[in-house]
């Protein structure tokens, strides 16, 4: 059985905190919450949906805004 962590989310300026299964990564947390578009910055730097997550990491969740 995977241990849980749990993660600090900064999203549309609400922070919370989200419990997930130790050794996910970015890519489950976007699925988990069910997020379209969006980058996760952590410490100013954009993480990759392959970067594993760790116990009290805090995470900015911004939009991918597009357009010209």
């Amino acid at each position: 059985m995977d241990n849980i962590i749990k993660v600090i989310v900064n999203y549309n300026n609400e922070e919370k905190t989200i419990e997930i299964n130790e050794n996910s990564n970015v890519n489950t947390l976007i699925k988990l919450m069910d997020l379209e578009d969006v980058l996760i910055v952590k410490n100013g730097e954009i993480l990759s949906d392959d970067d594993i997550l760790q116990n009290n990491d805090k995470l900015r969740i911004l939009p991918v805004v597009s357009g010209g």
